[in-house]
């Protein structure tokens, strides 16, 4: 079914944003305390009779954090920008990634990745990024094409900018 954005619950602050909450480890704990890589271990869910262990309200606060400080940061207009961390845990940004490319708090441009495994800053190195900018109306994407492979094309459209005095209009091709 789909859904319509204005349907879309606000987030007001993160859950758990003046609360007490732990950091959720990557790693497998072993114990009662959740960890990202299994999330909560199978003790937790074995009767306290029999030696199980509840899980943990902290974890249960701090994956809650985690989880909706991501999206209201997204909620309120945030970029998601390189970042070498991520880029270490992914083995690199995959092809089609969208970046953007921020300096000082302030986004420049987008940018997409053209390969996968793709571990440049593209603030410091565009090799395997393509530049995406907003064109002055703001109402399409345009960008550099070069080494395009038209097997890799599903849909090419055509936007137009009606000349202004002193110009001679604009073509923008958007290309999926």
């Amino acid at each position: 079914m789909a859904s319509s954005f204005q349907s879309l619950p606000k987030i007001q602050q993160p859950f758990a944003n003046g609360g007490q909450k732990a950091d959720i480890p990557n790693s497998a704990t072993g114990t009662n305390r959740a960890s990202m890589q299994e999330g909560w271990n199978s003790i937790t869910s074995t009767p306290i009779a029999s030696g199980g262990t509840p899980p943990n309200r902290l974890d249960f606060n701090g994956l809650g954090y985690m989880a909706t400080a991501l999206l209201y940061f997204m909620q309120q207009g945030g970029f998601m920008q390189y970042d070498s961390t991520i880029s270490g845990y992914l083995g690199g940004y995959p092809k089609g990634a969208i970046l953007w490319v921020v300096d000082n708090g302030i986004p420049l441009y987008a940018v997409r990745s053209t390969a996968n495994n793709n571990t440049n800053n593209p603030a410091t190195n565009m090799t395997n990024w393509q530049k995406l900018t907003i064109n002055p109306s703001g109402d399409a994407m345009s960008g550099t094409l070069s080494n395009v492979n038209s097997a890799q094309v599903r849909n090419i459209e055509f936007v137009t900018q009606e000349p202004t005095t002193g110009t001679n209009g604009t073509i923008y091709a958007i290309i999926e």
